[in-house]
């Protein structure tokens, strides 16, 4: 940011506006920058954040159809092992 300092003063200067009020453009347009930039990052974050979530209970429910599908194939086993006759 230091550089955009600089380079913002400086160009003020060129452009005819005096020093004090260059400077205090310039501080007011790194704020402005500095504000948009942390309220775009706050938004992607939370952004990203949900996409995490939705992804989480899409794993979540993969993870709990694998297990029912091992239940259901425990059951098949159990069931087919109690209906075979006896002695075979």
């Amino acid at each position: 940011m230091a550089n955009f300092q600089i380079t913002f003063f400086r160009t003020a200067l060129k452009a005819g506006i005096d020093p004090r009020e260059a400077q205090e453009l310039t501080e007011t347009t790194e704020d402005f920058i500095v504000r948009t930039v942390d309220t775009a990052n706050r938004d992607l974050v939370a952004q990203l954040k949900t996409m995490n979530g939705k992804l989480d209970n899409i794993d979540g429910k993969f993870e709990n159809k694998v297990t029912l599908t091992r239940v259901q194939l425990a059951a098949v086993l159990v069931i087919g092992a109690l209906g075979e006759p006896s002695g075979q």
